[in-house]
């Protein structure tokens, strides 16, 4: 759960305005609630209620995409333990939440006619078979999900190399078993669609990060003392890193222009006690495993957050209500859904790709536009028809860019 908490990748999509982290949260609860429900007799029904809900929850997010890496995984599970008792409860809570999504979306269907065509077959199959946008390589998820176990990957493999073998424990295998599988099968499914996106590796991210929690728990010396050896070599390795990482943090946030320089005596106070505690201590384990949290807490803190408040249109589109309450909102080549969020009642308007001649009249005729797009991104005959570079609307820069044409003398 820390390695999860603390994965740069987990808690950069927390800051995104996107239901994919929904899909993580429903699978988590999936799988924990199903896993519960297996291991247990005696509250094996409100688990499987709680799987149930969180199916529906999932569904709605992002479509029958959230069954892939639970349903198969939790029932494989089972049968390797031979507990067909508990594959006939799977197999009865499996029809309660089908039921219960197709209720929802009947529901929704009757205020919206033709959504759940569009939703499940358009937005689910089509973009696994035959992808209309956002394709990739099989390999695409790969280094993203490097990314997500830094810094504790690399800290496990040490581990691992120095202890050789990992001690076997049976307190966890279970969870073990089930999260493995509920990954290899996540991640080969996101992999083999036609469609990607970086954050529809939410599914199988939050199982990588436990299976790396535990895996870590696995390598790392067991007892008080082997923990607390002051000659520990990974303590000599994670204190030569994390504590002048610590104090970089807060310089590298100024510099980038992604925090204040407040932020930078308080880090380098920090690494300094982070140095105090090496020196009287020495280079224990735990110590050094303690920098290491407290160094990317204070990452996501001053650089991951300031990034997102830096690149998200919140402030600009805030700046424009303020100071320009008539703007009106042309995005292109599709809607975002962050300006959506943020337009407190601005009108939005959506022009898409073939509509760049109607994009350029619009923008030549309404002063107070404002061009939402990729800002260097405009295609070429987008250019064109402008006939003039586009300008910042805002004093700051977002993504996607908030643009207008230069008032012509």
């Amino acid at each position: 759960a820390w390695v999860l908490c603390l994965s740069p990748r987990v808690i950069y999509y927390m800051g995104m305005l996107a239901m994919d982290g929904l899909v993580g949260l429903a699978t988590v609860s999936i799988l924990g609630s199903l896993h519960l429900a297996v291991t247990t007799h005696r509250w094996r029904w409100p688990f499987l209620a709680l799987a149930t809900l969180a199916v529906i929850a999932g569904i709605l997010a992002k479509g029958p995409v959230v069954l892939i890496g639970t349903v198969p995984a939790a029932f494989i599970a089972v049968a390797l333990s031979g507990k067909w008792n508990s594959a006939m409860h799977l197999g009865l809570w499996l029809v309660f939440a089908i039921i219960g999504s197709g209720a929802c979306f009947w529901l929704l269907d009757s205020a919206s006619p033709g959504f759940s065509q569009a939703f499940l077959l358009r937005h689910n199959v089509e973009r696994f078979a035959s992808p209309f946008d956002h394709t990739g390589p099989w390999w695409y998820h790969l280094p993203g999900l490097a990314i997500a176990l830094l810094p504790w990957g690399p800290i496990a493999l040490w581990t691992w190399w120095k202890s050789q073998k990992p001690s076997p424990r049976p307190d966890d295998s279970s969870a073990f078993v089930w999260l493995a599988i509920s990954f290899a099968i996540g991640i080969v499914f996101f992999s083999a669609a036609g469609s990607k996106r970086p954050s529809y590796s939410t599914a199988f991210l939050p199982q990588a990060c436990m299976l790396m929690g535990l895996f870590l728990d696995r390598c790392l010396p067991t007892g008080w003392a082997a923990l607390s050896n002051p000659r520990s070599d990974l303590g000599i390795a994670l204190a030569w890193i994390f504590i002048p990482g610590l104090a970089g943090i807060g310089w590298a946030g100024w510099l980038l222009g992604w925090s204040s320089w407040g932020w930078i005596a308080p880090l380098v106070l920090c690494s300094l006690a982070g140095t105090w505690a090496v020196w009287r201590q020495g280079c224990r384990c735990h110590i050094g495993l303690a920098l290491a949290s407290v160094a990317m807490a204070f990452g996501h803190v001053v650089l991951l957050w300031g990034h997102h408040d830096t690149f998200s249109p919140r402030r600009g589109l805030a700046w424009l209500c303020r100071h320009q309450p008539n703007s009106v909102l042309a995005c292109f080549p599709h809607p975002f859904e962050s300006v959506e969020f943020y337009a407190n009642g601005m009108p939005v308007m959506h022009f898409h790709e073939e509509q760049t001649h109607e994009l350029a009249v619009f923008l030549h005729q309404n002063p107070q536009a404002v061009l939402v797009a990729k800002g260097n991104k405009l295609p070429a005959p987008l250019l064109a028809e402008l006939g003039v570079q586009p300008v910042p609307a805002t004093p700051y820069k977002s993504t996607p860019w908030l643009m207008r044409l230069p008032k012509m003398d």
